[in-house]
């Protein structure tokens, strides 16, 4: 464990003068994990049986149908925004979303990510100060008539309620736990973990070295994949490709694996080659850009992988998108490559998940072309 030299046993962790006990913070972290698996529209999929029929049930067909209108929807708002920047939408337009609670810059204004944040947390530990100064703006009458609207727009409680209290976050209930590990006790709040309370030179250092650690770890993974040649990245998809399938699982000894879940594991090896998105050998992300020779090549083997393995277990129902194919029709479309996004069609219109996901965008795509 990181800091072990340094490291003392404590049953609690003090935040902003209030004790939490191990068993405390150990219940919240069950209460979030239980909400998440019960409000994940997945978690047919983490359980132990799955649906064996290619056909879509009502909630899997409506939780496509959400997703596919979410995705439209945010497109949607993002031109909205750069129309608005561009000083091209209408005032009447502006101000009937604002009464929907529109959120203009997510990204870049901190009032936004905050106002976004409340919106769907509502009052939790993390935005306290930004909650108080809304209230207190609100009480002065100097609270801007735009973001008054939107903040209306979300109900936001401008007065506080008798025993109001902010609820902690999962991050930090997280890492309040690592922190009671590692010998800390007293927690900051900030979502860091390596902001300590310790300055000790000790603690300094091995915060400096851990770092120096991971950032020359990355390096040397960067230059590994920089002297790969095309064929040599073929060839590492080629030996994912040749395992032979064996109940025994290897990473779980004493548990017998399925053919899905071992062609599953082939199919998301495969991730990296066609995304871009690989790893150090201590888990840390490294991005590298393939060639479109490789990541085409990787796309076409996962796909194959899910029409041949997977999809026809029906397993894969309650997916909500598949890059390898996404990656294709992407590629096809811009080459213009006709004969090959009419193969993929065919092999999307085979299965009613993927039909439903990207039948629509190629069959435009063909017509188009």
């Amino acid at each position: 464990v990181m800091f072990g030299l340094f490291k003392k046993k404590f049953k609690s962790i003090i935040y902003k003068g209030k004790k939490y006990s191990i068993k405390e913070l150990q219940d919240m972290n069950s209460k979030y994990e239980e909400e998440w698996y019960q409000n994940n529209p997945l978690h047919e999929a983490l359980g132990k049986y799955y649906i064996k029929s290619l056909d879509l049930t009502d909630d899997q067909l409506k939780n496509l149908e959400d997703y596919k209108l979410n995705k439209k929807a945010t497109a949607w708002k993002s031109r909205q925004r750069k129309l608005r920047r561009e000083g091209k939408l209408e005032q009447e337009k502006i101000d009937k979303l604002n009464e929907l609670g529109m959120v203009w810059n997510p990204r870049d204004d901190e009032w936004e990510a905050n106002f976004q944040s409340f919106k769907y947390n509502g009052l939790i530990d993390p935005l306290e100060e930004w909650i108080k100064e809304q209230r207190k703006l609100f009480k002065n009458n100097k609270l801007n008539s735009e973001n008054l609207i939107r903040l209306k727009s979300i109900k936001f409680p401008f007065k506080p309620k008798e025993n109001e209290t902010l609820r902690l976050t999962k991050s930090q209930v997280t890492e309040m736990l690592e922190c009671i590990s590692s010998g800390i006790k007293e927690y900051e709040g900030d979502g860091s973990f390596w902001k300590r309370n310790d300055n000790s030179p000790e603690i300094k250092k091995e915060i400096e070295n851990q770092q120096k650690w991971a950032s020359k770890r990355k390096d040397t993974r960067v230059k590994e994949l920089e002297s790969l040649t095309d064929e040599d990245f073929i060839n590492e998809i080629d030996k994912i490709l040749g395992r032979k399938y064996t109940a025994k699982d290897k990473n779980a000894p004493g548990f017998i694996l399925s053919r899905y879940d071992f062609y599953s594991n082939i199919y998301f090896d495969l991730f990296p080659y066609v995304n871009g998105n690989f790893y150090s050998k201590k888990m840390d992300s490294v991005k590298f850009h393939c060639s479109d020779k490789v990541k085409i090549y990787a796309a076409e083997m996962a796909l194959n992988i899910l029409c041949e393995n997977m999809l026809p277990t029906g397993k894969m129902n309650d997916a909500k998108s598949f890059p390898p194919i996404a990656k294709l029709i992407t590629f096809y479309s811009k080459n213009k490559m006709i004969n090959d996004l009419e193969r993929i069609a065919k092999m999307i219109y085979k299965y009613p998940v993927l039909k439903l996901i990207y039948g629509e965008r190629i069959q435009k795509l063909l017509v188009s072309k």
